[in-house]
């Protein structure tokens, strides 16, 4: 069997994809062992995936930074709702503390994950309340970072991908 590029040679290896027999020379063009013609096409069928696999990485981390302003947002409108309900059913008053309220989930989540090394008696009966107290209004505050953080997060992820 004689190579298909190359007739006059004999050829010592086919493609591993269509079959096609290739001589020394060819069949060491690349690794695998694939004649020109479709190592180009794996080659744009590879590029074709990396651009989809780019695409979808930056649809999911803009789909994470959408579901952390709507945990937000939630938070912000949820929160302020009951207080107001609890304060007299004026929600207007309490209105200006939605945006405290806003970070409230940023910063609920990492106390909930700190709660892990606190102390068993802190979930107990009375305690618990007030630890629950606690836990909203530092909420409020140490969510103001952790939302910053998101955004830094998410701006670094956007420009780690377009590099990608």
């Amino acid at each position: 069997m004689n190579c298909y590029h190359h007739e006059d040679r004999v050829a010592v290896g086919t493609c591993q994809v269509c079959g096609k027999a290739l001589c020394k020379e060819c069949a060491g063009k690349h690794t695998p062992c694939l004649c020109d013609e479709c190592f180009d096409a794996c080659q744009t069928t590879l590029a074709a995936a990396k651009a989809q696999a780019k695409k979808d990485a930056i649809i999911d981390t803009h789909a994470e930074f959408v579901g952390a302003l709507l945990k937000g947002l939630l938070g912000a409108v949820g929160l302020t709702a009951l207080f107001g309900l609890l304060g007299g059913g004026n929600i207007m008053r309490i209105a200006p503390m939605g945006i405290g309220f806003f970070f409230v989930p940023f910063g609920w989540a990492v106390l909930t994950y700190i709660e892990q090394w606190l102390p068993a008696f802190l979930m107990d009966g009375i305690v618990f309340l007030f630890y629950l107290v606690v836990k909203l209004m530092l909420s409020m505050f140490l969510g103001i970072p952790c939302f910053l953080y998101q955004i830094i997060k998410y701006i670094y992820k956007l420009v780690k991908r377009a590099k990608d």
